[in-house]
C-alpha cells in the first residue's frame, strides 16, 4: 500500500530531540513532531509542554538510561524497536530528521531509522544536522564525521551545522541558551521552505525527491 502525504519532524538522541522542541513552536499545525530516545527520563522532560509524540527505545539495551555514548548500542536500541520506529512512515510522504551528531542515540539510532526510512523508497527525508563542539565530542570528530556520511548516504538531502563554528560566531551577552537557538533558525527556514514546495507538489513525496536531488549541492549549509 502507498504510504500518505503527511509531514513530520522527528528528532532522535538528546540533541536532536532539544532542538526539535525549539523547532516545533514555530511549525505548522500540519506538521507533527515525534521525539525518540534511549533516554526515557529525559525525553519526557523534552516534552513537558506536550507539543509532540515519545517515543522511547531499546529498554532492555540501555535501560532506559540512555546509549552511552556509543553510537553502536544506540543503533541496536533502534533495531530492537524497529515497529515502533516503522510505524512512524505510515501516512507520511516527507520526514524532516533532527539529528545532533557525536553522542550515542543521535549517531546510531539515526543511522538505524535512516536505513529504515530509505527502504522504503516513497518517503522524502531532509536530514537536519549539527556537527558536536569539539570538547563533548567524546568520541572525537571524526566519529561525528564518520556517522554523518552514513547518515547523509540514506538522506534525500542534508543541512549540516558545525557547533563550533556557531560558537563562533557568539557574541558577548548571548546566552548558550541564545546560541541554541540561534543555531535552529537555518533549520526552521528549511522546514518552511521545503514544506511549501512540498505542497506546490501535491504533496507527491517521488516529485519532493527528484526535486531535492537537483538541490542537494547547493543545499549544503555552512555555518
Amino acid at each position: 500500500m502507498m504510504r500518505g502525504k503527511g509531514v513530520k519532524l522527528i528528532g532522535i538522541g538528546g540533541g536532536g530531540c532539544n532542538g526539535t522542541r525549539i523547532l516545533s513552536r514555530s511549525r505548522k499545525k500540519e506538521i507533527s513532531c515525534v521525539l525518540v530516545d534511549t533516554c526515557w527520563q529525559s525525553i519526557e522532560g523534552e516534552n513537558a509542554d506536550g507539543m509532540a509524540d515519545v517515543i522511547g527505545i531499546g529498554a532492555e539495551i540501555g535501560k532506559r538510561l540512555g546509549a552511552d555514548q556509543n553510537p553502536g548500542k544506540g543503533y541496536r536500541c533502534a533495531m530492537a524497536d524497529r515497529s515502533l520506529l516503522e510505524k512512524l512512515m505510515d501516512d507520511t510522504g516527507l520526514i524532516f530528521l533532527r539529528i545532533a551528531l557525536g553522542g550515542g542515540t543521535g549517531s546510531g539510532a539515526g543511522l538505524a531509522f535512516t536505513e529504515m526510512v530509505s527502504s522504503a523508497g516513497n518517503i522524502a527525508v531532509v536530514g537536519l544536522l549539527t556537527m558536536p563542539f569539539s570538547f563533548e565530542a567524546r568520541n572525537g570528530i571524526d566519529m561525528a564525521e564518520k556517522y554523518r556520511r552514513l547518515i547523509v548516504s540514506h538522506l534525500d538531502i542534508e543541512v549540516c551545522i558545525s557547533n563550533d563554528a556557531a560558537r563562533k560566531c557568539k557574541n558577548g551577552n548571548e546566552s548558550i541558551n541564545d546560541m541554541f537557538q540561534r543555531i535552529e533558525q537555518p533549520f526552521q527556514s528549511v522546514i518552511t521552505d521545503i514544506s511549501m514546495k512540498f505542497e506546490e507538489f501535491g504533496r507527491n513525496p517521488m516529485k519532493l525527491k527528484g526535486f531535492l536531488a537537483l538541490k542537494q549541492e547547493q543545499a549544503m549549509l555552512q555555518f
